[in-house]
């Protein structure tokens, strides 16, 4: 049965101030205090009310950030925020309606260091129970060299996954010896500021 997306409206810097305690206490939980944590939300992202599934943008954004800190072998785990590009807005989103809410999208990215997943072997992510190797072959584990990958119970990215197909994105993923990245974007409504014109202001 596919998990319930509810809608409700949600301040991104309040979403992401959570997440980021809640991080803390994993890194904490996993002795990665040597893990720098950074979240960057670039400056063309409102502030404003935003309306749309904000529980499982939470999610998706956890899950990656927990994966980052459970597998990395580096120091570095970042999340950035920002606005897709007008040309990789579908037709459509663009619009407003007459309540003042303006259909845009949220392009978040998570990159870490230290983890090579060869391209070949990317597949692996998504699938459930996965921990970093095939278990029907435990030679392929050299494969996936972080050994903190079976720490876990492996369900993360698979939810991760299947959260944001379930929005109608997709989660996309490269890596190479010193990076990996993951990055989608997420369909939200922002309340539009109302020009002079539209509310009857005269000059």
């Amino acid at each position: 049965k596919a998990p319930e997306l509810r809608s409700g409206v949600f301040l991104i810097m309040n979403l992401l101030q959570d997440m980021a305690w809640h991080l803390q206490a994993i890194k904490a939980m996993h002795n990665r205090t040597d893990l720098h944590l950074l979240i960057d939300v670039q400056p063309d992202v409102p502030l404003q009310p935003m309306k749309g599934f904000h529980e499982a943008l939470t999610r998706v954004l956890n899950h990656l950030m927990v994966h980052g800190i459970k597998s990395t072998e580096g120091h570095f785990l970042h999340l950035n925020v920002s606005m897709a590009p007008s040309n990789e807005l579908p037709t459509t989103v663009g619009g407003h309606d007459g309540e003042g809410w303006q259909d845009v999208r949220l392009k978040f990215s998570v990159r870490s260091t230290g983890t090579f997943i060869p391209e070949e072997r990317i597949h692996c992510l998504w699938q459930k129970y996965w921990q970093g190797y095939d278990r029907l072959s435990p030679s392929s584990q050299e494969s996936f060299p972080a050994g903190n990958y079976r720490e876990s119970l492996g369900l993360g990215l698979n939810i991760a996954f299947n959260l944001v197909q379930l929005i109608g994105e997709e989660l996309n993923v490269s890596s190479n010896p010193s990076l990996t990245r993951f990055w989608s974007c997420f369909p939200v409504r922002v309340h539009r500021v109302q020009t002079k014109d539209e509310i009857g202001v005269s000059s």
